[in-house]
């Protein structure tokens, strides 16, 4: 296992670009093939057994079609259901275990309430074997003074290995757990959502991890909206869009939402249209904000010298908050609001085209200063090396993702994915979490 001889740390982005404006531009061009067979073995130790209620509830054979509608295309997938339990890459499932964790409000009849538990969890042993850390702190004159020989880390020391970090790669599959508990019929469905990517128990007590009632949402089924031409289904609540996904019934192996992931709450309809042809439409849009933003805690000044001894050069930003609160950022974040609008067209369920936009922003009305000058305020400290851009005044935050991909689901002949996505961030450092991409 390739190592590297210092600990993998979270450290917030920050745009070295003095001035009033700051505008990111990033372009991202995501491509994967594959092609594949799958030999299962059928095991009673090796499958998924759903509990008595979920066997209850799961739906039954679907009815023999004619010709005509094996020829037809349904609506086009947009990305994961957000009842869908958050399955990481590297979980070998088939289509119908996949399914089978999937509570939907097609499970049970039209009067019939049903209450339902699905989820997934994993918990893996790791470590790596590489250098020992270094006995001394590197320095710009010198650098850090490494041991000879090797250690063994509980913890992976390898690149992109933090789960919470934007350069996270997956390498090392980190520890999930999660259950969904859904209570409905055929036409209204509500779920709640409990998770954590921490075990207490194998590790230590991290508040940020135990995510807790993660998503607590409220689905509505009208199948008939368009006749036999397809319906819509609407969500409200708080709760999880992810598009953008390279994997089948996941992110990919990356963990990479190509167009983002949403955590706003909001709602999002999705209309699946049946054109009578081999070709099939679904149109989505929704809108959210969150529901409050992370408290500025702490005085800018205060985070700034904290832990330095009196009269001593501060030459870090601190990253400690008060015990169970994450790092709120460099500038109190604002009111954050979230719309987004997709497209998606499918050929006979083999090929799947969508078109996505996404927009978030923030009036900046937490902005914190004093534009006399006289006494700067939390909105106007200096960041580091960064003049922060809004020392005038509030100045409005936005990013715009967009993009498209395109879809293969070739059966045996096995699965791919290609897609492009461009974003444009301007002014985000009052945006709060809204998207993840």
């Amino acid at each position: 296992m390739n190592t590297l001889p210092t600990e993998p740390f979270v450290s917030p982005i920050a745009l070295p670009f003095p001035g009033r404006l700051v505008r990111l531009t990033s372009v991202a061009f995501v491509a994967l093939a594959s092609l594949s067979a799958r030999l299962t073995l059928a095991a009673d130790n090796l499958t998924l057994t759903p509990t008595a209620g979920a066997t209850a509830a799961a739906p039954g054979p679907a009815a023999p079609a004619d010709d005509a509608s094996k020829a037809r295309g349904g609506g086009a997938g947009l990305g994961l259901s957000p009842n869908a339990p958050l399955i990481l890459s590297g979980a070998m499932i088939s289509g119908q275990e996949a399914a089978e964790l999937t509570p939907t409000t097609s499970s049970a009849g039209a009067d019939e309430w049903k209450f339902t538990f699905h989820g997934y969890m994993r918990g893996p042993m790791r470590f790596s074997w590489g250098p020992p850390t270094p006995t001394t702190r590197p320095t710009m004159a010198a650098p850090a003074m490494l041991l000879s020989g090797t250690q063994l880390h509980g913890k992976p020391r390898v690149p992109g290995a933090n789960f919470i970090s934007w350069d996270y790669t997956n390498t090392v599959p980190d520890p999930w757990a999660q259950l969904n508990f859904s209570f409905g019929n055929s036409r209204a469905m509500m779920t709640v959502i409990v998770d954590s990517y921490g075990q207490t128990s194998g590790g230590y007590r991290n508040l940020q991890s135990q995510q807790g009632i993660d998503q607590a949402f409220l689905t509505l089924n009208f199948p008939e909206a368009f006749g036999d031409h397809g319906g819509l289904v609407l969500n409200i609540g708080s709760f999880q869009n992810r598009y953008g996904t390279a994997g089948k019934y996941d992110a990919g192996m990356y963990e990479t939402y190509l167009f983002g992931r949403t955590h706003v709450g909001g709602a999002t309809l999705t209309a699946n249209i049946d054109t009578g042809s081999s070709w099939g439409l679904t149109l989505e849009g929704g809108a959210g904000t969150k529901i409050e933003v992370i408290p500025f805690t702490h005085n800018q000044l205060f985070q700034i010298f904290k832990g330095s001894p009196i009269g001593a050069n501060p030459v870090y930003l601190s990253d400690r908050e008060p015990e169970g609160l994450p790092y709120p950022g460099p500038v109190p974040q604002g009111s954050t609001f979230l719309a987004h609008g997709h497209v998606g067209l499918a050929y006979k369920k083999l090929l799947t085209f969508g078109l996505h936009l996404l927009y978030t922003w923030t009036p900046d009305d937490n902005w914190d200063g004093d534009l006399t000058g006289m006494s700067p305020g939390n909105s106007q400290i200096l960041h580091v090396s960064q003049a922060v851009p809004r020392f005038s005044g509030p100045t409005k935050g936005s990013m715009t993702i967009w993009g498209g991909d395109v879809r293969l689901n070739g059966g045996a002949f096995g699965d791919g994915y290609l897609g492009f996505s461009h974003i444009d961030a301007q002014n985000i450092n009052a945006l709060a979490d809204s998207v993840e991409v």
